[in-house]
């Protein structure tokens, strides 16, 4: 099959829905190989129309569905974009599975966060959960000179679909507002860990984080 031709910049500009704002890019549909041979551009399209702009980012680098769906994603195509177009002021949120296979390292790996951080260019890094513990949650960020860790009581409840989303998002909307990276994280896991005591069920019988969710402080 032959290979999808160049986007405009007016199709890229269309794909990202405007210019000039902070943004999460989700990349679920990332790179599929044969299925959708154009997906692969597309990351590289938007992901390099933003970095024109040279605009904070928030990418969270969905690799599989939730419920062990198989999206076709190929991480050395993200990860290499990620490498090539990455500035200090983009952040990646992956969970320790996605952190993983960017790296080819393995989910125990001591190193993670580094190994994450030193594969991804100039991009900061917030490794989600990035240690199992059924009592507590540890996210370690990675920021250009500094590493912080967010550490709390796990809440206690079902796990809602879709918080790394929502995450990534939050992280996004305080960039928005002016605000620094780390004040943005803080706010955002803090937000996050309100928003999970308040799920209600979907459609499909899980949880779900509610349509309003508390303010972010």
């Amino acid at each position: 099959m032959d290979a999808p031709g160049p986007w405009s910049t007016r199709d890229r500009r269309a794909a990202l829905g405007g210019r000039g704002r902070p943004r999460a890019a989700d990349d679920a549909a990332a790179a599929r190989d044969q299925d959708r041979p154009a997906a692969g551009g597309l990351v590289e399209a938007v992901l390099g129309e933003v970095a024109s702009h040279r605009v904070p980012v928030v990418v969270d680098p969905v690799l599989a569905a939730s419920d062990g769906g198989d999206l076709g994603a190929r991480a050395d195509i993200l990860r290499d974009c990620l490498r090539d177009m990455s500035e200090e002021t983009w952040l990646v949120t992956p969970n320790r599975r996605e952190a993983a296979v960017l790296t080819g390292s393995t989910e125990d790996d001591p190193e993670l966060v580094q190994r994450t951080a030193d594969a991804l260019g100039r991009a900061g890094v917030l490794l989600k959960s990035a240690v199992v513990d059924e009592q507590r949650v540890r996210d370690v960020v990675c920021l250009p000179g500094q590493v912080h860790v967010f550490e709390r009581p796990r809440v206690a409840g079902p796990d809602p679909r879709g918080t790394g989303c929502a995450l990534a998002t939050a992280i996004a909307c305080g960039l928005a507002q002016g605000r620094h990276m780390l004040a943005c994280i803080s706010a955002a896991v803090a937000w996050l860990d309100v928003a999970r005591t308040r799920c209600v069920p979907g459609v499909d019988g899980r949880a779900h984080l509610p349509e309003r969710a508390p303010p972010l402080a």
